[in-house]
Parts: C-alpha cells; structure tokens; sequence
C-alpha cells in the first residue's frame, strides 16, 4: 500500500471523527422538548363523599384553588353536598384552606373546613338574606395528583376536628384546571363570600 492511500485513509478517518464530535456537541445543546410543570390555578371539581360506616354516598362539586411556591403549596376550597341534619339531608356548603409539600405532580397535605347549612330544608346555603347553620369543622389529609392534560385527581380522608361530631368520610374527586396562575401573582380565593365564614 502506498504513502498516499494512508495519508488519504488517515484524512478520511479525521474527517469522521470530527463529524461525530461536532453531532455529539449538538445533541447536547438542543433544547429540551418537555413542557414545564404548572400546577397553580383554580379547579373545577365533583365527585363524591362515601361514609365509612357504611352509608350512601353524597354528590360533591365545586372548585379547588392551589398555589405552589416552591416545594410547598396553599389551597382554598368551596364546595357544595348534601349533609344529613337533624331535620333530613340539607345543601350544604363546604368552605376551607389546605397545605401542604408538592413531589412533582403528586400533593400531600392537610386541610381544615368547615360545612355550612341553610336554616331550612331544601334552601340553598347561599341564598340571599336568609341565616346559615354553621355545621362541623373538619379536619382532613388530601392527596392530590396533576395530570400531564391539566385534570386533577384528589382523594382525600375527612375526620371530625376535636369537639366535633361527624363521621368519617373519604372523598375522590376529579376535574380540570379552567384558571391559570402566573408565578407569584396574587391567589384569590375559591369564592369570595366563603372568606372569613369558618367558625374559630
């Protein structure tokens, strides 16, 4: 084999390998393709409540409000149901803030709320002029998962806050982010008229 073939087997072979460094570079510099997490943002929800004792079910819906800052996230919720009272089952309201640690797109956290009935059967909670029934406080541990289409699953254990009287319950949920929250802007709450209505 002569001189000049190797010299031009030797270029040949340069020639390649500075081609596969220069695409090795570029793999390692092209962008990332997966869309950044967000999580923070009001949630329109339903699903239902079961009694572990063993009764039936009660429909829930409403909305869910969660703020993330960091690794930690705030929530506030408005929620309507149906509540067993003295008199029959009444509409009831739901009304609490929750925390809690954020591990990707799984939340675990715990909640305080409070159930709001109208003073006659029937009537909704929220009608207008009419006194509401401050129901039991209740205290609660959530886990929340985000999924990559933007829709929430929570399933939640709710217990009786100590002086309370209320059965156990364990609520699922599901539903989708219709608001969406920039980082750092101010959070409303779930509904406006529900602050301030938990009795201390």
């Amino acid at each position: 084999m002569s001189f000049r073939v190797l010299a031009s087997l030797s270029l040949l072979l340069l020639l390649l390998a500075s081609c596969g460094a220069e695409e090795t570079g570029v793999a390692a510099l092209a962008p990332s393709r997966e869309k950044p997490l967000v999580i923070s943002g009001m949630y329109r929800v339903s699903g239902e409540t079961t009694p572990l004792d063993g009764s039936r079910a009660r429909h829930i819906e409403g909305s869910v409000i969660l703020a993330v800052e960091g690794d930690g996230y705030v929530s506030s919720f408005h929620l309507l149901t149906n509540f067993p009272g003295p008199e029959g089952v009444m509409k009831a309201e739901v009304v609490g803030k929750g925390e809690g640690r954020v591990d990707g797109r799984r939340l675990e956290g715990t909640a305080e709320t409070q159930i709001l009935t109208a003073m006659f059967q029937g009537v909704d909670p929220k009608f207008p002029f009419l006194p509401q029934v401050f129901g039991p406080r209740i205290e609660s541990t959530s886990v929340a998962t985000i999924h990559e289409d933007g829709t929430i699953t929570l399933e939640i254990e709710n217990r009786a806050a100590p002086g309370q009287e209320y059965g156990s319950t364990r609520t699922t949920m599901t539903g989708e982010r219709v608001t969406r929250f920039a980082p750092g802007a101010p959070v409303p709450d779930s509904e406006p008229e529900s602050k301030g209505r938990m009795r201390p």
